[in-house]
């Protein structure tokens, strides 16, 4: 091996799997940040918004993977 390979592509198989996941994750990301809005006492704002970036980005990470 001379690590000249590339990898396969992705086919409509793996797109449509990727697609699923990340729309999954945005669905229980939403759900649980309207759960956590709706809980007394509330989490500080700073945090609930730390929370939400953080999963934002890695939706973005699970969208954006890299098959090896």
């Amino acid at each position: 091996m001379d690590g000249s390979t590339t990898a396969p592509r992705r086919g409509p198989r793996d797109w449509l799997v990727d697609a699923c996941l990340f729309l999954l994750a945005v669905f229980i990301g939403l759900v649980l940040a309207g759960m956590r809005l709706e809980v007394s006492p509330r989490p500080p704002s700073w945090l609930f918004n730390l929370d939400q970036a953080t999963a934002v980005l890695g939706c973005a990470a699970l969208w954006l993977r890299r098959d090896r």
